[in-house]
Formats: C-alpha cells, structure tokens, sequence
C-alpha cells in the first residue's frame, strides 16, 4: 500500500498502481500528482471492487507472470477462443465449414475404410510413442532417423517430415499425415491420435474428395495472433520479427482465418505434396535459415536460463518452420477442421523445462 502514498509515475500513462491509464479523464495524473495521500487511497479502493476489464485481467497475468513477455505470452496462447480481430471472418469461415460437412454427409457413400490412410506420429523417444496404441494406419516415427538432407538436424523439427528424401507414404495411400508423437499428452484425451478410426471428422475427410479440400488438424487460431502473441514467445521484438520473416517468404498478405496452429494435419495426399512443393519450389527452408542467422540474436529474448540455451537457441527454426506452415494456409481454400485442444499446463513452465531435459537425454 506505500505505493498509493505518492505518485510514482513520471508523465501521464498507464499507472501500474491503479492498473489503469492515467491520461487526460478525471482522475488523471494531474489530479493523482497534487491530491492527498487519503483521496488517492480511497480512489485505489474503488477501483479495487470494480469487476477486472479484459485488459485489467490481461495486465494482472502479465504482472503474474513476473513481467516476462515470453511466460504471458504462452499464458495467452492456452488460452481458449482468446479475443479476435477477426470474428466476422471466422463466423464466415464457420458456416462454409458446416455446408461443405454438411454436402459430403449428404453424399451416396461406401462403407467407411481406413485401409488407405497413413498417419505418421512423429517423435523423439520410445517415451512418447508408448502413448500411442499401434494402428494399421499409424507409423510412429522416429525424427532423428528421417534423411532430410541438410535440414536432418532436429532444429527443424517435424518439417523435416515433409522435406524427407526418401517417401515416407506408400504410393497407395490416399490420405496421410504428419502428428507430434506427443499427440496424446499434448492434448485433452476426446480425440486420441490411435481413436483417429472413431472419430466424427474422420469420417468426413474419409468419404471426400480431393476438390473437396478437407484438412483436420490438433487446434486452430488465426495467424495474427503470431504477430499478437505468438512470436514473443521467442523475441522480445516479435511482430517486428515476424513481418520481416512473412514478408521474405512472400506469405505477408495473409486471410484472417483460423488455420491449423502448428504444421500438423491429415487429409488427402495432394495437400501434403502440395506443402512439400511449397517449400522447395521457394527454397523456404534455406530462408528461414538466412534470416535466423541474421537477426535471431538481435530480436531474442535475452537471459541465460535453460529455455534460452535450448529451447529458444535449439527450437527457433522449428517455431519459425510451424509459423511457415500457418500462414501457408492462410492462403489455402482448403476447410481446416479442428479436433482436440490443447491441454492448458502444455506451455507452463516446468512442463517446458522437463520437455527440454528429455530432449536433452
């Protein structure tokens, strides 16, 4: 309570103790700067009982969150339906989504098979695949074992499922695709990746065609939120960041629609050797290279903890590379179907530091 004794704040603002701006609006800071130690109590009190605003309970989490902007930044991305720019385009985006389910529904169809799909679960360790049951149409593989050229290294992540020089699918697969390992402890448990035979979504991708452009994927946001929240999980200067990355990459005139978060997706084969054109037609990979090397340590949060000598040094071309992928398909037609959410402790802090010692090992 000293805080209230005084005015601490230098120019008028947003007042960390009143948690509110202090402007030009009675009671301002002129007002806070010349009045008595009684009347600014009484106005803290006030305040104090009124109901939090959403940017209230935004700057009390920060302040939670020890000021960090990588710690509040994760903090907002578990959350749900987190607050738009965008709900017109998503309520639009919605209702195509229905009527396209809807008209394949609607279509004379066979008897559902699975015989023709090829899910890789993608992973690191025994650990994680030992969470999945085994499936005739799940591979688990293991990523240090994919020949991806000089993108092998495990900085690249899951893309190098996408990259790999030798075929990861059979040619009689139809449909196929890419999924963390993690799948199951990642995300809550209504739609595990070895139930993918059960679940209503799968059912519709099954019985579409190609044209019909059907994607289902883990979780799914809009790509402004990597300007908005998401790349200062990694730079303390992140739309700054990521405008230059998106516009070296020709991706910056995005469609604000919710697109898979990260560059996991099953559907029909033609999507995923589409992506795959994508990047090497652009030498996509090779550009994220450039730019990491060249301004990652400028734009970087600066400490020397753990998640800064491997998470953000070891992780930032797969963060960028799952970035790639999102505004990719922000300039798709396809219909991106969402199927599990991500559980909300997945980015709390010591889930991340035990994720890094396993990678580590």
């Amino acid at each position: 309570m000293t805080k209230i004794y005084q005015c601490s704040c230098k120019e008028p603002g947003f007042c960390p103790v009143f948690n509110r701006l202090m402007g030009t609006d009675p009671p301002d800071w002129r007002w806070c700067q010349a009045t008595s130690i009684e009347e600014r109590t009484k106005y803290y009190d006030l305040l104090s009982k009124e109901s939090l605003s959403p940017i209230a309970k935004l700057n009390k989490n920060f302040k939670q969150s020890g000021y960090d902007n990588k710690w509040f930044n994760f903090y907002c991305l578990t959350q749900n339906d987190q607050t738009h720019y965008c709900e017109k385009a998503f309520k639009n985006q919605d209702e195509i989504n229905k009527k396209t389910i809807a008209y394949i529904e609607n279509q004379d169809q066979t008897k559902t098979s699975f015989d023709d799909v090829e899910i890789l679960c993608l992973g690191h360790s025994n650990k994680q695949f030992e969470t999945i049951q085994d499936r005739s149409y799940i591979k688990k593989v293991n990523l240090n074992e994919i020949d991806a050229g000089k993108y092998s290294d495990n900085q690249w992540a899951e893309t190098r499922g996408f990259v790999s020089q030798k075929p990861l699918f059979s040619d009689a697969a139809q449909f196929v695709g890419l999924t963390t390992a993690s799948w199951n402890v990642k995300y809550e448990p209504y739609n595990l990746i070895d139930d993918f035979h059960n679940w209503d979504n799968a059912k519709v991708l099954i019985n579409s065609k190609p044209e019909d452009k059907i994607v289902l994927c883990a979780d799914i946001f809009c790509c402004c939120n990597w300007f908005r929240s998401i790349f200062y999980g990694f730079f303390d200067e992140g739309k700054t960041f990521g405008k230059i990355l998106m516009k070296t990459l020709g991706l910056e005139n995005y469609t604000h629609i919710k697109v898979p978060y990260s560059n996991q997706m099953i559907a029909h084969k033609s999507v995923y050797e589409k992506y795959r054109k994508f990047l090497y037609d652009n030498d996509i990979m090779d550009k994220v290279d450039w730019i990491v090397d060249k301004l990652g340590k400028k734009y970087l949060h600066q400490n020397n903890s753990l998640i800064k000598e491997k998470y953000q040094n070891n992780r930032i071309r797969a963060f960028c590379m799952e970035a790639v992928f999102c505004f990719w398909c922000s300039h798709q037609d396809y219909i991106y179907l969402p199927n599990v959410t991500r559980k909300p402790n997945w980015y709390n802090h010591n889930n991340i530091r035990n994720r890094i010692k396993e990678w580590s090992n």
